[in-house]
C-alpha cells in the first residue's frame, strides 16, 4: 500500500496475507488513514514473494469513495449523510493539523450535498472523576481514542498495577476490557502521571460513558474516571478552546454513524 503524502512523499506499508481480513468470499485488506488525509491517493500492488505483481495497481482515497458513495443511486440517506459529514471532519481535521489545506476532502460536496450535512451536536458534560484522575484528552491520528491520565504514581511499580474499562456501546452490550500496567504510558518526565489508551470505543459510541477504573496490585481502587468523547467536547466548547471547530465536526460524524449503524 503506497499512499502520496501531501509533501510529495510517499508511505509505504508491506501487508502481509496472514495479516488480510475478509468479506464473504472477498479479501479485505485495510490501510490506516488519519483524518487530516482523507484526501491522499492510495495505491494497492498484490505481489508474491519474489515481487511478481498480480494486479493492476488499484489506485482510491478515502475523499474518492465517498464520492463514489454519494453519486449512487442506490445509497441510503443514512449513507448519504455519513460520507458527508466525514469528509467535512476530515476538512477540519486538514485546518487543524495544516496538512493540505489547498485540497481539503470536502472540496467537491455540492451546496446540496453541504445542506444534508448534520447540524451542530448538542454536548453536555458527564464526567465523573475522582482526586487521582489527572485529565483527560482525544487522540486524533488513525482512529479517535478517549484518554484517561492518572496521577500519584510516582512511587508505584505501574507495571503491577491493572485497569478496568466498562462501558455499554451503542448497542446496548455491556463491555469489560482489562489493561495491564506494560500497556500505560508515562506522561512526562516525573514518573507520576500515565495515560490509559481507551482504543476499545468505536466513533459511534461517542456519547457512551466510559469508565476507567485503576487497580493496585492487590486489586484494591487505586482510582476512577468515568468520561465520554461527548463530555470532553462539551468543555472544549465551554473553555473555547480553538479546536473546538474539529471536535463539533467529530460529533457530527459520530452522531450520523450511529445513525447510520442502527438504522442498516
Amino acid at each position: 500500500i503506497t499512499q502520496k503524502m501531501a509533501d510529495g512523499t510517499e508511505r509505504v506499508t508491506e501487508l502481509a496475507m496472514a495479516d488480510w481480513g475478509t468479506m464473504g468470499s472477498y479479501h479485505k485488506i485495510s490501510a490506516r488513514i488519519a483524518a487530516r488525509e482523507m484526501a491522499d491517493d492510495l495505491y494497492i500492488e498484490i505481489k508474491d514473494a519474489e515481487g511478481y505483481v498480480y494486479n493492476e495497481e488499484y489506485f482510491t482515497s478515502v475523499r474518492g469513495y465517498a464520492g463514489r458513495a454519494l453519486a449512487s443511486s442506490t445509497t441510503t440517506d443514512y449513507v448519504r449523510i455519513m460520507m458527508i459529514d466525514m469528509l467535512n471532519y476530515g476538512a477540519a481535521a486538514q485546518n487543524h493539523f495544516k496538512y493540505n489545506t489547498a485540497d481539503l476532502a470536502n472540496n467537491e460536496l455540492t451546496e446540496a450535498q453541504q445542506a444534508l450535512a448534520t447540524a451542530k451536536v448538542t454536548c453536555t458534560n458527564n464526567q465523573v472523576k475522582d482526586t487521582t484522575v489527572y485529565g483527560a484528552n482525544l487522540s486524533l491520528e488513525d482512529s479517535i481514542l478517549l484518554n484517561t491520565f492518572f496521577k500519584g504514581l510516582k512511587n508505584k511499580d505501574v507495571t503491577t498495577m491493572y485497569a478496568m474499562v466498562n462501558f455499554t456501546d451503542f448497542e446496548g452490550k455491556a463491555k469489560e476490557v482489562r489493561m495491564e500496567g506494560t500497556e500505560f504510558e508515562k506522561y512526562g518526565s516525573s514518573g507520576d502521571i500515565y495515560k490509559i489508551v481507551v482504543d476499545d470505543v468505536v466513533l459511534a459510541d461517542a456519547k457512551t460513558l466510559v469508565t476507567v477504573t485503576l487497580y493496585n496490585a492487590d486489586g484494591t481502587v487505586f482510582g476512577a474516571g468515568t468520561d465520554s468523547v461527548e463530555s470532553y467536547v462539551a468543555r472544549a466548547e465551554s473553555n473555547n478552546a480553538d479546536t473546538y471547530g474539529l471536535y463539533a465536526n467529530i460529533m457530527k460524524f459520530a452522531t450520523s454513524a450511529y445513525n447510520y449503524i442502527i438504522n442498516k
